[in-house]
């Protein structure tokens, strides 16, 4: 089997940049969300948050606070009494429909000092988790009254998870989304223009964002978005990880 992953140029301290928000000082931006993290079912979306848990407490032996824990759990864990009994399933199907695999969901993260604030407004937020179904009606479309998407505004690492997945759900959304990352604001949503950064103002934002495209196969479409929407000044990379499997 193989992994393929397409990158813009990360920082040798990508994995502290993540674990110490914010990337750029909030008020050298538009808004204050500057992490997307895109994937296909709530089960994943699980799995992110619990993984900020665990590096934020590190080696701790003190338990950070997490605000609506128990909300979250119940809303994106999953009851093992559901599972139907005694269904045989190829190991690929079990290893991507494991869990909650609710395809309808977005959710803002506030990290705070010691804490994280689950189901954070969007505008409060500094990391968003949603799958493309949930980013695209919120984002909305042509014609309708009723569409927000100043919050993609600010996005400085973009992080599309199991890229391949989409294309069996509804490429179109990812495709949306992609069209709306990084657009100035329509709403000042009382931002001090004064403080923010003029490659921003520019609206030049698409160019120093980081997006990470990851997938278990090589596809076209894939390819097109990487082309096409990962345009960081720094350059692009593409890399395959194969494993061998024995017969």
């Amino acid at each position: 089997c193989s992994t393929w992953s397409f990158l813009a140029p990360l920082p040798q301290q990508f994995h502290l940049k993540i674990l110490f928000l914010p990337l750029t000082p909030l008020r050298l931006l538009l808004l204050s969300a500057q992490v997307l993290i895109v994937v296909p079912f709530r089960e994943a979306a699980l799995r992110v948050v619990q993984l900020f848990i665990s590096l934020l407490e590190g080696d701790s032996k003190k338990k950070i606070i997490v605000s609506n824990k128990k909300r979250f759990q119940g809303e994106y864990g999953s009851d093992p009494e559901e599972r139907p009994p005694n269904l045989k399933r190829p190991e690929d199907y079990e290893a991507v429909f494991v869990g909650n695999i609710d395809d309808h969901f977005r959710i803002g993260v506030a990290i705070l000092q010691r804490s994280i604030r689950l189901y954070a407004p969007f505008y409060s937020s500094d990391i968003l988790i949603a799958s493309p179904l949930g980013l695209r009606t919120i984002i909305g479309g042509e014609g309708e009254k009723k569409r927000d998407f100043d919050f993609l505004s600010s996005i400085e690492l973009l992080i599309i998870d199991q890229a391949d997945i989409y294309l069996m759900q509804n490429w179109e959304h990812v495709l949306h989304l992609m069209n709306h990352m990084n657009l100035l604001p329509l709403d000042s949503h009382g931002v001090d223009f004064s403080r923010v950064r003029m490659w921003s103002l520019n609206n030049w934002s698409k160019y120093y964002r980081q997006t990470l495209l990851f997938g278990a196969l090589q596809d076209a479409q894939i390819n097109s978005v990487f082309n096409k929407y990962c345009v960081n000044m720094q350059g692009q990379v593409g890399s395959r990880l194969v494993s061998s499997v024995s017969s």
